[in-house]
């Protein structure tokens, strides 16, 4: 957003908006502060409707003004009266329809936010003949956001008019037509062109400091009668849209911070996951549309409708970009829901609505203004009528207080909190293994969901024995197609016995000790299944001697934590793609209560030269946790929902690696003996958290003997149900998230699953097989390449070969004195690699063009390149570059770097004969 280049403005000229710092999105993995959630972070706002795209029913006497009766919308009305008479009469009504004291009343009245639907046409470059449509609106929508930027009030700016309309007879679109035209090619580049244009205008013109976010399609077609546009649409316009205005901020050179958010209408709009294909999440935001009068399940009275209303959550990274106080044609009229005496009612109606959207990110109400007969008689639609007939408050931040939702959530949810609640009281006396307590078959049974998930798939870690192989039997009464994994797939088809035949049964190979082989069995998978409905993350080791993974990780880590979160991470648009509306996908972590005797060691996560088994143990499983938690965080709103599940003592062989003593200690410990748990009764929580109805949209909780449990009370024993206090770290857990992107990305290379390596070497080469050399190359971060024009470079790979950009920058002195030339100013942009090897592009500002042929040596000449290596001694391999027979030469001294990710660490760049530059880091 554009918080660092505006807030002198907002502190000086509107005091009522306070920025905070709230990372809702990320930018190239990093936390960013972002100016547009004011006071308590939520979006209160209004759409500016019928402005730029007017619909004639909430508008009927401006449209009749306009002499524009005779017609159903802006594109026929053009057409019939002609241009240069429409053009005059939509100016009027531009001029009119909202003006500057509409703003100052919206800002007055606790709202922080418009939405104005604007169409592609106000780029009227890409207007085609034979279309019709009112000429210089844009002047306009600038005025309307300068006003917003006077008052403090933040813009978002949304497309609802696309190229050959995108949704069959609406009037939304300018031009209501049973066939939309705008799934072609041709149609997706007119519309890339407006958002580049609308971009660049938000960025350089400074009426629009306070437009944050570009909606790129407002209401597509559905699935269903339109499955294959709304396919076509997320695969090539969504992505599309995302890099061309990705693109077009970095050839503006915006800083990340400054940067908009680009919207997509939700999964819950019924066209589509839409982020199946779009390259990243950074600066990602979705919009959810809830009208209770379209939805045909609601009963017809208020109780039915306070209660969906107060039952709605939208998760993180949406709002509500549309809402009203309306309920079904059929009831508007009658005696219960006239508007005639029923204020009180409708102003409950609205403060739970506006509650319920609050859990998310926030709301624009459907609409500011109306006119005619709506305006007049009926303010359900009309956000200003409403305030002014006392429906809505003058302060819109008093929802929570006028909210009538507390008092229905204990008969609302009663039914769900005795299902979740059911195995409690069973828990409450345990008798040792094989006591009462339920089993994993168990669990289904009581679900009622034998044979009931045919259409499932399952995945689950760690099949060779143990709770996972009853968490396999257990489900596979489901009728769900299972993926059970083992690094030994002999040891589990003897342990899955009869199961392992089943033809709905697939046994993949994965070493949680191998990230290559964590990849490679992703990419089976995927191979085979588009889908995935339930991941459980199961297999682990505890209390190992040392060891490192063959990643270089601390094994316990390695294995029980960076491992499944890769996994996670590569499984991740399949589970979006299992997630429906009636049922979300779920992510079920094993953690343990070891994870309540230590957090995660950020400064040295492989524990050297203190090496504690069962620290080490306590630490992954805290990180377990951890990601179950940021799943939840980042991911709920997509129908990916994740739990962190502590299975209890369990009578199997992971305990191992413990000492004898530690052994002995268990068996005669009294307490212990009543609460351990044969494997099928250990396997019922994952099961539990897997399949129970109870749970569904309740994620981000932590789960143990079949019941939600909270935070562990320490004067109980220490065995105890319950999380730790850095469980709810959220912080913590997010850096872990961070941290654990950059380390299974900076993992030792692999290549990738579907590419077959090839060696050629001609004979006449000695081939050394041993090397006495001292040098130990620890990474190699990246391969740089100097371009003429960094634009064109972002364009080929991001838009045509389709690699994600991760960051541009700018660098200028003292860049000089690494690079050795003299005022050298250079721009760069980083492009991720399949595999994770970065490419660095680079063009050079400075010096100028002119005098680049004429300084040496050339490291600007097109196509150049160099690759930057991480070493464990820059002095020994420096050393051992002087004995090398291609001379190499320094080209500066060793720098030490004052700041950025490499601050206090050495680098110098140097070149042999052969032309080969390496960028040294030690």
């Amino acid at each position: 957003m554009h918080l660092k280049s505006v807030l002198p403005f907002f502190l000086a000229a509107a005091e009522a908006w306070t920025p905070q710092s709230r990372a809702i999105a990320k930018a190239n993995g990093e936390k960013i502060t972002e100016r547009w959630l004011p006071n308590d972070d939520k979006i209160r706002g209004v759409n500016l409707g019928s402005l730029f795209i007017i619909e004639r029913w909430m508008a009927e006497e401006s449209w009749k003004n306009m002499g524009c009766s005779a017609y159903n919308d802006e594109w026929a009305c053009v057409k019939g009266i002609g241009q240069e008479k429409a053009n005059a009469a939509f100016k009027k009504h531009w001029e009119t329809w909202i003006t500057e004291d509409d703003i100052k009343q919206i800002a007055s009245i606790g709202l922080n936010a418009v939405r104005i639907p604007v169409g592609y046409w106000m780029y009227e470059d890409i207007i085609q003949k034979g279309e019709y449509w009112p000429r210089g609106g844009i002047w306009h929508l600038d005025r309307i956001v300068g006003w917003c930027k006077k008052h403090g009030i933040y813009a978002v700016i949304g497309l609802h008019s696309a190229p050959g309309i995108s949704s069959p007879n609406e009037q939304f679109t300018g031009h209501s037509i049973p066939n939309p035209g705008f799934y072609t090619a041709e149609n997706y580049e007119r519309a890339f062109k407006f958002l580049e244009w609308m971009t660049k205008r938000i960025h350089t013109n400074g009426n629009y400091t306070t437009v944050g976010m570009l909606e790129v399609l407002n209401e597509p077609v559905r699935a269903g009668k339109w499955k294959a546009e709304a396919d076509d649409m997320i695969k090539n316009y969504y992505p599309g849209a995302y890099k061309r205005i990705q693109a077009m901020e970095g050839y503006l050179k915006v800083p990340k911070a400054d940067r908009l958010h680009i919207q997509y209408m939700g999964k819950s709009w019924g066209a589509g996951n839409p982020r199946l294909y779009l390259p990243d999440d950074d600066l990602i935001f979705f919009d959810a549309h809830r009208y209770l009068s379209f939805d045909n399940r609601i009963a017809g009275n208020k109780k039915a409708y306070i209660e969906t209303a107060c039952k709605d959550n939208m998760g993180q990274h949406v709002f509500v970009g549309e809402w009203s106080l309306s309920v079904n044609s059929t009831l508007k009229n009658t005696d219960e829901f006239k508007i005639q005496g029923q204020e009180t009612w409708y102003k409950a109606y609205w403060a739970a609505q506006a509650e319920s959207f609050e859990k998310g990110d926030g709301w624009f109400f459907w609409s500011w203004k109306c006119d005619g007969e709506l305006g007049k008689k009926d303010w359900r639609w009309c956000y200003q009528a409403a305030v002014a007939a006392g429906v809505i408050p003058k302060d819109a931040s008093k929802a929570k207080s006028l909210s009538p939702c507390a008092r229905y959530t204990n008969s609302l949810f009663s039914y769900i909190n005795a299902m979740a609640d059911r195995y409690v009281t069973i828990h409450e006396s345990p008798n040792g293994p094989g006591d009462s307590r339920p089993t994993a078959v168990q669990i289904i049974e009581d679900e009622g969901l034998e044979g009931k998930l045919s259409d499932q798939v399952v995945f689950i870690t760690g099949c060779s024995a143990g709770i996972g192989i009853e968490t396999a039997k257990a489900l596979h009464l489901t009728g769900a197609t299972l993926y059970l994994t083992a690094r030994d797939l002999e040891k589990a088809k003897s342990a899955l016995g009869d199961l392992a035949q089943d033809e709905r049964v697939h046994l993949l190979e994965l070493d949680l000790e191998s990230l290559e082989n964590v990849r490679s069995c992703a990419a089976k998978f995927l191979s085979e299944s588009p889908k995935l409905n339930i991941l459980i993350c199961n297999a682990g080791v505890m209390c190992t001697p040392e060891g490192r993974t063959k990643d270089g990780f601390e094994t316990q880590f390695g294995t029980n934590h960076l491992a499944h979160f890769l996994l996670f991470q590569l499984l991740k648009p399949a589970l979006a793609k299992g997630a429906t509306s009636d049922r979300a996908s779920r992510v079920i972590m094993l953690s343990s209560l070891a994870h309540r005797f230590g957090e995660v060691n950020f400064d040295n996560v492989n524990m050297e030269g203190c090496y504690d088994g069962n620290k080490a143990y306590s630490q992954s499983k805290t990180a377990n946790l951890w990601t179950a938690n940021e799943i939840e965080r980042r991911y709920a709103n997509e129908g990916i929902h994740a739990w962190s599940v502590q299975p209890g003592g369990v009578l199997t062989d992971l305990g191992r690696h413990l000492s004898e003593e530690q052994k002995s200690g268990l068996a005669v410990d009294p307490y212990l003996k009543t609460i351990w748990k044969l494997p099928d009764q250990g396997a019922a929580t994952s099961v539990w958290a897997a399949v129970a109805e109870a749970l569904e949209g309740q994620g981000g909780k932590y789960l143990e003997d079949c019941q939600i449990v909270g935070k562990w009370d320490p004067s109980t024993p220490l065995y105890g149900r319950g999380y730790g206090e850095h469980a709810c770290d959220t912080e913590k857990a997010a850096k872990l998230w961070d941290k654990s992107l950059e380390w299974v990305d900076t993992a030792n290379s692999f290549p990738h699953p579907q590419m077959k390596i090839i060696t050629i070497l001609p004979t006449s080469i000695p081939i050394v097989m041993a090397s006495t050399s001292p040098v130990k190359v620890l990474q190699a971060p990246h391969t740089g390449i100097t371009v003429r024009s960094l634009p064109r470079a972002i364009h080929l790979f991001q838009n045509i070969l389709n690699l994600r950009i991760l960051r541009t920058a700018h660098l200028c002195p003292p860049i000089s004195t690494v690079v050795g030339h003299p005022e050298a100013e250079i721009d760069i942009a980083l492009v991720e690699l399949p595999g994770g090897h970065l490419i660095e592009l680079l063009e050079y500002s400075s010096p100028p063009k002119a005098e680049q042929q004429e300084l040496k040596p050339y490291s600007w000449d097109l196509g150049s390149w160099h690759l930057c290596l991480t070493v464990e001694s820059l002095e020994e391999t420096l050393r051992a570059l002087d004995s090398d027979e291609a001379a190499w030469t320094q080209l500066t001294a060793p720098q030490v770097l004052q700041q950025g990710p490499n601050a206090g660490r050495k680098v110098v760049y140097v070149r042999n004969e052969d032309g080969l530059t390496l960028e040294l880091f030690g």
